[in-house]
């Protein structure tokens, strides 16, 4: 039973600190992405990271972490720091932008596959054992930012493009003749004045999606999309249900670069240059919206100390209950939340500090233009144990910590 949040400003309700978090240790810098040499080598940009679900443990991890940048997918064993399989699109134009796991039920197994897309417009679905793309998912017209499975049904994912829209496919699994036939169950139209999706999150409790754009956050009341599942039809929506509204946000316009699902309804927004991570309840804010479209002022309940960096697309990860984030200099701040999810407690106006920042280090076998060079954190992963932290730079590196 989701427990019931307490009303008012009483003491119990506050935080005014999180738990510290262990230490981690620098295990292994790898340049695996692109081109071994020259200005391709440090211009290639590892935009996404992700670990290998367990097939038999629903909600734990193992140690293979996907990343992509270029027009690679690299699969490493984070634990001894080698390069288990690399996939490499044929298309020498392709870089690739995001990833996003599945379990599916096959007829024998369950068997992990991996979505991948990016510039290519298209999404590319890949089984890491035998190293295949056995499937293309074609139906945007630009380039695609952002992929997220359904958090019940994993045949079902989303997809946010440039092109304008968010669709939802069936990826389904490959016949007999090992044919599979893809089309969108479902096609939202993001209005110009919001700009395309940067980051989406789905909540099947309330049947409400979540993106954020360049230009603000806004959500869908969709239902129970899992009932699209046999549909033959595309059923199209042109226009969304809720605005949220972030309040410090550092410009006029509202650049929303990262969104995360927490527990317990609750959800994590990052707006550009703002200072601070916000931790707020979908679940309170759709309710009490009744449905209807509405501009909605987001109400925090946890203000989370992050440097007022300028710089975009920079994505969250939440394991476990804890909250991980990079920033533009190559740190990664992680946020104990364990305690204040289960309880939905408030906090006070003050910034709450990160549990533990892992900083920087000096990073060997780097030019000295590379080594004085500032590193962005695109993206971070952590194992379902939190024992190992990974992250994704702007200067092709794939960084590996372990835990103390």
């Amino acid at each position: 039973m989701k427990p019931k949040r307490k009303s008012g400003g009483n003491a119990a309700d506050v935080i005014h600190s999180l738990p510290e978090l262990q230490d981690y240790d620098p295990k292994h810098f790898l340049c695996c992405h692109g081109s071994l040499d020259g200005e391709k080598r440090k211009n290639t940009k590892v935009w996404d990271c992700a670990f290998e679900p367990n097939v038999h443990k629903p909600g734990e991890t193992g140690t293979i972490l996907a990343t992509c940048g270029g027009n690679t997918v690299c699969f490493i064993d984070v634990l001894t720091g080698m390069v288990m399989k690399r996939f490499k699109d044929t298309d020498k134009a392709e870089s690739f932008y995001t990833l996003a796991w599945t379990t599916l039920q096959g007829d024998e197994k369950k068997t992990n596959v991996l979505a991948a897309a990016g510039e290519g417009s298209a999404i590319k679905l890949i089984y890491p054992d035998q190293l295949v793309c056995y499937s293309t998912i074609r139906g945007h017209r630009k380039y695609i930012s952002c992929l997220v499975f359904h958090d019940k049904s994993p045949n079902l994912l989303f997809s946010g493009s440039k092109d304008g829209f968010i669709m939802l496919w069936n990826i389904g699994a490959p016949d007999s003749e090992g044919t599979v036939n893809h089309s969108p169950l479902l096609k939202l139209k993001m209005s110009d004045s919001i700009g395309d999706a940067l980051c989406m999150a789905f909540n099947d409790r309330l049947g409400t999606l979540m993106a954020v754009t360049e230009k603000g956050c806004v959500g869908w009341s969709l239902g129970k999309v899992s009932a699209l599942s046999d549909s033959h039809k595309t059923r199209v929506l042109n226009k969304h249900n809720f605005s949220f509204s972030h309040p410090k946000c550092g410009s006029d316009v509202e650049t929303v670069d990262s969104l995360v699902a927490l527990d317990n309804g609750l959800v994590a927004t990052k707006c550009v240059g703002s200072g601070e991570i916000l931790v707020w309840s979908l679940d309170d804010h759709v309710r009490s919206a009744g449905g209807s479209k509405k501009e909605i002022q987001v109400k925090p309940l946890l203000h989370l100390q992050f440097p007022a960096t300028s710089v975009k697309y920079i994505n969250m990860a939440y394991v476990n209950g804890v909250l991980g984030v990079g920033d533009d200099e190559g740190n990664i701040h992680l946020y104990d939340l364990g305690e204040a999810v289960k309880t939905s407690a408030t906090s006070s106006v003050s910034l709450l500090p990160a549990s533990r920042v892992i900083e920087w280090p000096a990073v060997e076998n780097l030019t000295q233009e590379e080594a004085k060079a500032t590193v962005v954190m695109n993206t971070v992963a952590l194992t379902s144990d939190l024992t190992i932290v990974a992250g994704g730079t702007d200067n092709n590196l794939v960084c590996v910590w372990q835990q103390t």
